[in-house]
């Protein structure tokens, strides 16, 4: 389980994204970038550049704080930055954005394949666990 940093600045749309990483992922949630932040304590960040220019205004010193991070993240714009996709580890997505397309983002970010995070073969091999009906009845007055 990777843990991601979500900055964005709207509440609900916070929610949306929390919903959409889990269970895959730990989320942390804030709503301004912090000004000091170790990389280390977050595998990756998404961050919605679009919404923070639009609540507060994305300032250059904001802008110069997230440079420094050095950290795998997800840059979501309501328009194509030349200046983002120049780092390294960043991938743009424009908005609006779908559960498949940051999931997919996320994962180019972490360095996994799509082929390596399926799901289904690990779920069909753990043992399905049945409730004996007996444990229920008989628990009986």
């Amino acid at each position: 389980m990777s843990k991601v940093l979500v900055i964005e600045p709207y509440r609900i749309l916070q929610q949306a994204l929390a919903i959409a990483l889990y269970p895959e992922h730990d989320v942390q949630l804030i709503d301004i970038i912090p000004e000091s932040l170790d990389p280390k304590d977050f595998d990756a960040a998404i961050m919605d550049a679009a919404s923070l220019r639009e609540k507060s205004g994305l300032n250059a010193q904001e802008l110069q704080t997230v440079h420094g991070w050095k950290l795998p993240m997800i840059w979501i714009d309501d328009e194509a930055s030349g200046e983002e996709s120049a780092r390294n580890k960043v991938v743009i997505l424009k908005q609006p954005i779908s559960r498949k397309a940051l999931m997919a983002a996320l994962a180019e970010c972490l360095g996994e394949t799509a082929k390596g995070k399926s799901t289904g073969p690990t779920a069909r091999t753990e043992p399905d666990k049945f409730i004996e009906l007996t444990d229920v009845v008989e628990e009986g007055p």
